[in-house]
């Protein structure tokens, strides 16, 4: 496999070991010359090793695909097609069935949040002795939220929201429980940075305890 054939629509499927015994092995080989699609699949590699520590049920409202999902699937079945057409390997259902998988697990990681840079915000908080800072990391129609906070109560559930400057509202990114010493969380919103007014953390029943007023971006 030359350089001019990139394998990035195999590489979710590689990083989570789900190619067969030959297609790793192209794929590895592939890596070996490319250092293009090798940092590509450690960028995913570190991602994947987080997946298990999600947990769905503390999500609020499960946010919405993309608006350009539909045209970058279109997009790697095509590539995908091309690549069977070359190889001759597998049947062409096969293989747009893996690359289909393949491109959308990649989708799903290159949206994580986990990464050294990002928008830092302290956060005002309304009770005594409870402390937090946000890091908003921007994507093109969406943003992660990483929440770092200590002193709320223990046990208790809170919510973490983005309040849209158009409409004023409080759109909720998850719930959390709170456990003994300092928290990390990390959530999606798909309110955009651009269209964010504010960020902030409040009981179950809509009580503010702490938040921030987010600065005008062009």
């Amino acid at each position: 496999m030359g350089p001019e054939a990139h394998v990035r629509t195999q590489l979710g499927a590689y990083v989570l070991g789900q190619l067969t015994p030959a297609e790793t092995a192209a794929v590895q080989a592939h890596l070996e010359g490319c250092d293009r699609c090798r940092r590509e699949a450690e960028e995913l590699s570190s991602v994947a090793g987080l997946l298990p520590l999600a947990d769905p049920e503390r999500l609020g409202t499960p946010p919405s695909p993309a608006p350009d999902l539909l045209e970058r699937v279109f997009v790697s079945i095509a590539e995908e097609r091309e690549l069977v057409r070359r190889r001759k390997r597998r049947t062409l259902l096969g293989r747009v069935g893996l690359g289909l998988a393949a491109a959308f697990v990649a989708l799903v990681l290159v949206l994580a949040p986990f990464g050294p840079q990002g928008e830092v915000l302290a956060l005002a908080s309304e009770r005594p002795g409870v402390t937090g800072e946000v890091t908003l990391h921007q994507r093109p129609t969406s943003q992660w939220v990483e929440l770092d906070t200590q002193g709320l109560p223990v046990g208790e559930e809170f919510a973490v929201w983005v309040q849209d400057r158009a409409s004023g509202e409080k759109v909720r990114c998850g719930i959390f429980r709170v456990t003994p010493g300092p928290l990390h969380i990390a959530l999606y919103s798909s309110v955009a940075r651009d269209g964010a007014q504010a960020v902030g953390v409040s009981t179950l029943a809509g009580e503010v305890v702490m938040q921030a007023e987010l600065p005008s971006i062009s």
